[in-house]
């Protein structure tokens, strides 16, 4: 959440209609630094337990917020819990969205809710789903499993490899740093991109 209000706390909840394209304000200084470190293209998310709202892909360098854009809509962000409220949320959300579609496909003059909720689970929109580390990444990958139109990226940190061989099997695309770990109880260091990378797991 680069240059972004801080996140906001609260219950589960879905709001798909959220984007982050609609906060950028491109004369914070972090942006700025940013782009002296080398970073030449963002993806800014939502905040948020739940589904949280459309991420913004963009540069750090604009006048206006619309111009730091690479693409108005961004992908759909599921920060994803293993609780029934938030499972709960995510499952409900998608369930009533299912029933919208017409013959698998995205019907026109829906509310920008369902708009985007249609457009991630027919895959038009790739879909960011955000897990904590191991224990919540095995509670998304059965509970998504159903929705195989989806084109989920999972999100986490560099020790999401200990389950890459459940990664693997899913066949799921997953997003770490690109960061040096340690092996569980150790101070072994791990290459987790590696790791997942020699597991077949898309990375």
């Amino acid at each position: 959440r680069l240059g972004l209000s801080s996140w906001p706390r609260g219950k589960p909840a879905a709001s798909p209609e959220v984007r982050v394209a609609d906060e950028l304000y491109p004369f914070q200084d972090s942006y700025r630094f940013a782009l002296q470190a080398g970073c030449t293209t963002l993806c800014l998310v939502p905040g948020g337990e739940g589904i949280s709202g459309q991420a913004a892909v963009c540069r750090p360098l604009a006048a206006r917020g619309e111009d730091m854009l690479l693409s108005w809509w961004g992908p759909l962000v599921i920060d994803l819990s293993a609780t029934t409220a938030g499972k709960k949320a995510v499952g409900e959300a998608l369930e009533g969205a299912k029933k919208l579609l017409k013959d698998g496909k995205v019907p026109p003059g829906l509310s920008e809710r369902d708009d985007a909720l249609c457009r991630a689970l027919t895959g038009e929109r790739r879909t960011l789903v955000r897990c904590g580390g191991p224990g919540e990444l095995l509670h998304a990958l059965p509970f998504l499993k159903g929705y195989g139109e989806m084109k989920i990226t999972y999100v986490g940190p560099a020790h999401l490899y200990r389950v890459a061989e459940e990664l693997a099997k899913a066949k799921a695309s997953v997003l770490v740093p690109a960061a040096m770990t340690y092996a569980p109880e150790t101070t072994n260091r791990v290459n987790a991109a590696r790791e997942l990378w020699e597991a077949k797991v898309n990375v």
